[in-house]
């Protein structure tokens, strides 16, 4: 079967969701640099080390929290949209959803061993990796028609 005879939304979909593994990655990496400058190093060691000492419960609270705080004020983009001020609205839940995602994967990385141990963590990271693999999968023959494609110019 050729990539263009999938279904329609498999391609949306699959980038939607590669996208979200690329920013997990990628923002997770700028939090670190950011708590790596001098001015944030005594800092963020604290809290990193601050992160590893909790017990599972405390861990799993700390890794929700971002979500929570970042939720409330995407009304302010639902109101800012309902205004019709699109551009206000896009910066607005772009800068949220990069927040949110920069904290949560710090949060996990200092966290993993002690949220591996909590059971509904498992559960989701195990359907999170998953989800990547089918991701990986569904792009691999776009992938290979795009290379062929920037081959042949």
């Amino acid at each position: 079967m050729s990539p263009h005879q999938r279904r329609w939304w498999v391609l949306p979909f699959a980038l939607l969701l590669a996208l979200q593994s690329w920013l997990w990655l990628h923002l997770r990496r700028g939090a670190e640099i950011l708590l790596a400058w001098p001015v944030w190093r005594r800092w963020g060691m604290a809290v990193m080390q601050w992160l590893r000492r909790r017990s599972p419960f405390q861990a799993l609270l700390c890794f929700i929290i971002p979500v929570i705080l970042t939720n409330p004020p995407r009304l302010i983009c639902v109101y800012l949209l309902a205004k019709g001020q699109w551009l206000a609205a896009s910066v607005l839940y772009v800068t949220l959803k990069s927040l949110e995602f920069g904290s949560v994967a710090l949060v996990e990385r200092a966290c993993r061993p002690v949220l591996r141990t909590v059971r509904i963590y498992r559960r989701g990271y195990l359907f999170v990796a998953r989800w990547r693999r089918w991701t990986r999968r569904q792009l691999r023959p776009w992938r290979r028609w795009w290379r062929q494609r920037r081959a042949a110019f």
